[in-house]
């Protein structure tokens, strides 16, 4: 009768079977002591622990199985190179950790549900350290990471949604719970949210909220003292990212990015009073699809702004409602190669150093302003359709600065830009505006204008009555200059058909009106003829002659070389 042991064959015979026995019994010793079954996974064996399924807690001793040189049931994963799993192959899993633990990997949905909860018990303060977390890995397989009620997890690179079709989650939620990260990506090329909320903090060098094709990455903020930093900040990268910041919720960025590549789409929504956005480089559309909307109060600022950066892009602020206010300390350019659109509202302030609205070649750039209160400041210089193409709309009470009242800076609207004042309310344009081939549409007043100049390019003042905000007029400050040298001035009676000798005075409270012989003079719609010398103020629309349409007396022309008019407390002198 012979007795195998670990496959050799020996006799009963001792005088053999001893020295055998003794070899082999070193060896389980030596193995036992190099790979306890207990641990089996840890030290150097990078060997893998997965939840066996259920509910419980992460201490328990007979729900984990092992993975390594040798398969058994084993205690508690604990070690930094140790991999965990919790919801595997249509498994569900859902764990509680209530002590400090370090693992090298952990999976959360591989191919099933997995949960884990990092929450205090009693007096614990749970802390998680791992070199990578996945939470939401396979096809089909959703992952919910908690973190809670002070509860601390450490990784070096973590990613929310990680496969196509795939779903993660992870929620930071109460005072003193923390992420902290370098690399931190939500929706990878699956489905991706992590909620920050009640005073939870992350922290990452690194963000990417929709990374690849297909992907959806969201972000929310919610809650005084709820914070996300990071250095970088990407807002759908290839695929589709969302970041809200609301009710007091901030994030704080060295660089910001909405809309990276093209096919990517970003969008940013910053609302309610104390919520904000901080950064120093902000690009709405680098070269895909961004949005930035700032409402109920929310705050946004920038050291620069890009609206539209590269060739291709299309990006969109939206500034709306009192208190709501995007602070540039830098350039804010709208349409730097892309294409570029600024909207305030309904009191909504937007305030930079320098502002461009269609700055490079093939640029588009278009600015909105309307309601009362809504307000643009810029402290040096504003231009619109520079080497672009840029428009900027002024409607119903409006208010654009360029400098301070005392020392007004300027506003040029360059051969491819159009300043458009419209709407039912005068609006304001603060600054010395100076025309240069491009078009000012003024309907109804444009007030507190301190000069304007016309190099070349067309002023046109659109006529649909006589009352107060009924016709164009540029209203000047302190009788500041009208300096008319080149282009056109054309009155446009199309809205109107006034009555003979009705005068329009277009350009009140100016000190000195110039209007050199070169500018040409066009009147649109209505009949008969209107007079235009500013030699001697008279803007009045003449008797029309029978069968005559609009006509200007070509001898009124002669009288305009480069001879004004002055005006005192109102009246034509």
């Amino acid at each position: 009768m012979k007795t195998t042991l670990f496959g050799p064959s020996i006799s009963r015979d001792h005088s053999i079977a001893r020295p055998r026995m003794a070899f082999w019994g070193m060896l389980i010793i030596a193995f036992g002591l190099l790979f306890p079954v207990s641990g089996i996974c840890g030290g150097s064996s990078g060997g893998t622990e997965v939840w066996g399924g259920g509910k419980g807690n992460w201490s328990s001793l007979t729900n984990w199985n092992c993975y390594g040189p040798i398969s058994s049931s084993c205690g508690a994963p604990d070690g930094s190179t140790i991999n965990v799993k919790i919801g595997t192959w249509h498994n569900y899993g859902k764990v509680w950790l209530n002590s400090a633990t370090s693992v090298n990997k952990l999976t959360l949905g591989d191919h099933g549900y997995g949960e884990l909860n990092v929450e205090p018990s009693h007096s614990h303060s749970p802390t998680l350290t791992a070199n990578t977390i996945i939470v939401g890995k396979s096809h089909h397989s959703a992952g919910i990471l908690n973190i809670k009620h002070g509860g601390t997890v450490d990784a070096y690179k973590t990613v929310i949604g990680d496969d196509r079709h795939s779903w993660g989650e992870v929620n930071v939620e109460g005072r003193h719970s923390k992420l902290e990260t370098r690399d931190l990506t939500v929706g990878d090329h699956g489905k991706g949210e992590l909620n920050i909320k009640w005073g939870g903090d992350v922290k990452a060098e690194k963000t990417v909220i929709g990374d690849h094709p297909g992907s959806k990455g969201e972000v929310t903020v919610e809650g005084r003292g709820s914070k996300l930093e990071t250095k970088d900040l990407t807002v759908g990268d290839h695929g589709r990212g969302d970041l809200t910041v609301k009710w007091g919720g901030e994030v704080k960025a060295e660089k910001t990015v909405i809309g990276d590549h093209r096919g990517s789409k970003g969008e940013v929504t910053v609302e309610g009073r104390g919520s904000k956005l901080e950064t120093k480089d902000l690009t709405v559309g680098k070269e895909g699809k961004g949005r930035l909307a700032v409402t109920r109060g929310g705050k946004v600022e920038a050291d620069s702004v890009k609206i539209g950066d590269k060739s291709g892009s299309k990006g969109t602020v939206i500034v709306a409602g009192r208190g709501s206010d995007l602070k540039d300390k830098g350039s804010l350019v709208v349409g730097d190669h892309g294409d570029g659109y600024l909207g305030i509202f309904d009191g909504g302030h937007v305030s930079d150093k320098v502002g461009i609205v269609g700055a490079r070649e093939g640029s588009n750039g278009d600015v909105t302003m309307s309601g009362e209160g809504s307000a643009w400041y810029n402290r040096y210089f504003l231009g619109v359709g520079l080497n672009g193409t840029g428009k900027l709309t002024v409607e119903n009470g409006a208010w654009v600065g360029v400098g301070s009242h005392d020392d007004p800076g300027k506003l040029l609207i360059g051969s491819n830009g159009t300043v458009d004042v419209e709407g039912d309310l005068a609006s304001a344009i603060q600054a010395n505006i100076v025309n240069d081939g491009g078009s000012l549409v003024v309907d109804p007043p444009i007030e507190d204008v301190s000069s304007y100049t016309q190099n070349s390019g067309t002023t046109t003042f659109e006529v649909n009555g006589t009352g107060l905000n009924d016709y164009g007029y540029i209203d000047i400050t302190d009788s500041g200059l009208v300096d008319i040298t080149g282009g056109t001035i054309d009155i446009d009676f199309s809205g109107f058909t006034p009555t003979p000798g009705e005068q329009f005075d277009f350009f009140a409270g100016a000190g000195y009106v110039t209007v050199g012989p070169d500018v040409t003079i066009t009147v649109t719609g209505g009949s008969g003829s209107f007079i235009f010398n500013p030699s001697t103020g008279d803007y009045t629309f003449e008797t029309p002659e029978p069968g005559t349409m609009t006509l200007l007396p070509i001898a009124l022309i002669g009288l305009m070389g480069l001879m004004g008019y002055k005006k005192r407390n109102g009246l034509l002198i």
